[in-house]
Parts: C-alpha cells; structure tokens; sequence
C-alpha cells in the first residue's frame, strides 16, 4: 500500500485537511477523509420549474433537488412595497398590456423551508393608468420529469413532481383595487420518468404504482414502433404520495471526480568551497560531485501556474468509497532541470598566501507537474417524491378596511 510507506505531512485544501507524501521531488500517493455536504446543497439547487422538466446528457449527477410545478402559489402585498413601487424605480418597470407598470413584490420561484421545496409568488403590478394592482394569470402546470442518460448522485438529491391540485393564495393589504386575471387550479399527474442508459434501465414513478423495463435498450428495439411502447412494462404497487417518498438506486461503484493541478518552478543557488594549505593543487570535480558537497544558500519562492480542471463521472469504479468520504491521489512528475548561471573562482588567504580557496556558485532550477485527483461516491440513493394537494384551494381577497375591492 503506497499510503504505508511513504512519509506524510498533513495539508489543508478546500477545508479539508489531508495527509500527503513529504517529498518535493515525488509527492505522491492517495488518503482519504470525511467531509459533510453544505446545507445550502439541499435547497437551491438544480432544475426548478414551473412546467415539465425533461434532462437528457450523457451523465446527469442529481446532487441536488429537480422539481416540476408548485404545490403553492401566492402572493402579499402591503402599504409599503405599494409606496416602493409608486416611486417607478427603473428596474421595477415591466410592460404589462402594452403599458408600462411597476412591480410591487417580487414573484417567481422562491424556497419553502416548511415544505422543503419551491413555492411560486405570483406577480403582482401597480398600474399608474388606473392607480390599481394587476396579478398575472396563475395557471398551475407542471408534473412531468423525464430525466435520459446515466444517472449517478453525489447526495442530496431529490426530483419532485407536482401531483393533484394546489394551494392559491393571493392577499391584498392595500386599499386599492386590484385586478386578478385568469386562475386556473388544474388536476396534475405527477410523473417521474428515468431512462438510465448506466443500468440499462427504465423507472417510471406515479402515485401508487411503478414501471419499469430491464435490458431497455434491446427492449426498445422491439417495441420502439408500437402504439404504445411501454406497454409490456412491468407493473408493481408502491407507496408513493405527497408524504411518502421512495428511493431509486443508481448504478453501484461510480465515482465523481475531478481535477486540479498546477506546475511548479524552483530555484536553488548552491555554493561550493574547498579549502587547500602549502599551495597545494585541487583535482577538478564534476557537477554531480560538486553538489554532494555544496550547501544552499539561496533559495528562490516557488512560481506556481494553475492548470485547467476538468470533472467526469466514472462507471465501474474500481476506488468503493462510503459515504461522505473524499479520496484524494497526488502525482508529482519532474518535467525539466537544469543548471545555469555556473561561477568558478579561487581565492588565496593566509601568510604569502598559504591558503587556496576554490569556489563553485550555480543555479538549479527545476520545473514540476503536480496534480490532485479527487473522488467522491456518485451511487448515492435519489429521493422520488411529490408535492400537491389533493383537493387544492383558491383564496382571493382584500383585508384593508379603506377598500380594495377584488376584480375578477
């Protein structure tokens, strides 16, 4: 085991800290440590939208949430976000029915830590024609993830679709008017379809049941150009719904790894000096001799150039990793060395001269490939699950005693 015998000193990069070879010649080897996930990796990340969400790549690591569609949609506005918007800021200005008018609060997609997903704030405007409020059309959609290509997952990841109705919720606190536009509250089937070209599989997830397809690729070739294709899938029962959540399981032994490295420049000035009595000769000596007898007695800061990362998924890795373990594997590589600036001189010191002193001053300058591989495992399990509401509601109202009356 390369880890065994080798001499290490410990380091810190990105955090983390590691036990790499002590050599500046050859530093390499491999260690492992333990390292935990951000918080912030399980909110705001990944694909979020509104509508269908459809993947296809050649590798998709799911390391963080895919969500289709909103369980709730809502929006507050009160006296002062109506004041802000009243002051027609420029970068609240949008042309809304071929006017212009100005936005009150902030809509789109925004995080819900009570429901551990997104939520949608519809928009909501102050028309300065009218001095009334606009709400957009709220129209909810979504449901529909299809996600083609070898799936692997580093943590945390979820993929979430919409199913049944959901919550609207729209509050006035102004005493202006407001005008609501279209509110459509549709009946979704939530969908999660995964094609994973890594197990040669297909999972399709609804509530209440599964499909899949082993050895998806000869499959298709048979039934590509039937009516429906996925006809001959199997069939089970499962327990999914808005509050339970199933597991798919990736293909075992991948690894995510990435890359970093960077060269670097030495300089070392060595001095060589002997010392003869009764004006005695010196026998000449070569370089590598030289250099066993010199000392250092200059030594340049090292240039270091940072070279361009690069990321891959691994199939069949041959590096088991457990969870939350980070490998690193260090490689050092001598690209150049030479000697330079090369100084011989003698000098004579003592009575008469007694003493000759024989000097040899040069530079060594080296040039290093040093790289840093990093793997961590991609196999992790995906949380499936759903987000709706299964009879929904539609609450439109005023609160403000001045007036504000709801138009529809």
């Amino acid at each position: 085991n390369a880890e065994n015998s080798m001499n290490y000193k410990e380091i810190t990069l990105f955090g983390l800290k590691f036990k790499v070879r002590d050599n500046d010649s050859s530093r390499s080897g491999n260690a492992t440590t333990t390292y935990t996930r951000p918080a912030s990796a399980k909110v705001a990340t990944g694909y979020i939208a509104g509508r269908d969400v459809y993947v296809s790549a050649s590798n998709i690591n799911v390391n963080g949430l895919i969500q289709s569609g909103y369980k709730t949609y809502a929006a507050t506005v009160d006296d002062d976000m109506l004041k802000a918007a009243k002051k027609s800021p420029a970068n609240r200005a949008a042309v809304v029915q071929n006017r212009t008018m100005y936005k009150v609060n902030d809509g789109g997609a925004w995080w819900s830590s009570t429901d551990n997903a997104f939520y949608y704030e519809a928009q909501v405007y102050w028309d300065p024609a009218t001095d009334k409020l606009v709400v957009e059309d709220i129209d909810t959609q979504g449901g529909k993830i299809y996600l083609t290509g070898k799936i692997a997952s580093t943590g945390d990841g979820r993929i979430m679709a919409a199913d049944g109705a959901a919550d609207i919720s729209v509050v006035n606190q102004t005493a202006l008017d407001m005008n609501v536009g279209k509110v459509l509250n549709n009946q979704r089937e939530g969908v999660i379809t995964i094609a994973d070209t890594a197990k040669d599989t297909w999972t399709e997830y609804k509530k209440g049941q599964t499909r899949t397809i082993t050895g998806y690729t000869e499959y298709m070739k048979t039934h590509a150009k039937d009516n429906d294709p996925y006809a001959s899938a199997s069939v089970a029962e499962n327990t999914l719904s808005v509050n339970t959540a199933l597991i798919y399981t990736p293909k075992e032994n991948q690894t995510y790894n990435w890359t970093k490295g960077k060269t670097i420049d030495s300089t070392k000035t060595y001095l060589h000096h002997k010392r003869y009595g009764l004006w005695g000769a010196v026998e000449t000596k070569n370089a590598t001799e030289l250099r066993g007898e010199a000392s250092v007695i200059k030594e340049a800061p090292n240039k270091e150039y940072g070279l361009p990362e690069g990321a891959v998924i691994r199939q069949d890795s041959t590096t088991q990793l457990d969870e939350n373990v980070l490998r690193l594997d260090t490689t050092s590589n001598l690209l150049e060395s030479k000697v330079f600036n090369e100084e011989r001189w003698q000098e004579n010191t003592g009575f008469f001269g007694w003493f000759r002193n024989y000097y040899t001053r040069w530079d060594e300058g080296t040039k290093t490939l040093q790289t840093y591989n990093y793997s961590i495992n991609a196999s992790k399990g995906i949380s499936i699950g759903l987000i709706g509401s299964e009879k929904g509601s539609i609450n439109i109202k005023s609160t403000n005693d001045a007036g504000g009356s709801i138009n529809l």
